[in-house]
């Protein structure tokens, strides 16, 4: 027996930003923290009544310099002394 997957999906309502599962064309809406207790409201949306945001709220963005510092020297670009 295959087990199914849990699809955790974050979306924009009516300018109101909630979570639910993804379940075919429908999510079920949950309230709470969708990382530590989340609770079924008992509520529906139709998946296409909403706007799919990303899965988290990015907190840092990390770039690696080094990776880009020959590129950086072929345009002339300046090494910042610290990361941007």
């Amino acid at each position: 027996m295959r087990r199914q997957m849990t699809q955790w999906i974050r979306y924009v309502e009516s300018g109101v930003t909630g979570f639910g599962t993804l379940e075919g064309a429908q999510i079920k809406v949950y309230a709470g923290d969708m990382f530590a207790a989340a609770q079924p409201t008992g509520r529906t949306l139709a998946l296409d009544s909403v706007r799919v945001l990303t899965p988290t709220v990015p907190g840092k963005l990390i770039v690696l310099w080094n990776n880009f510092r020959a590129l950086a020297a072929k345009l002339g670009s300046a090494v910042p002394t610290e990361p941007l």
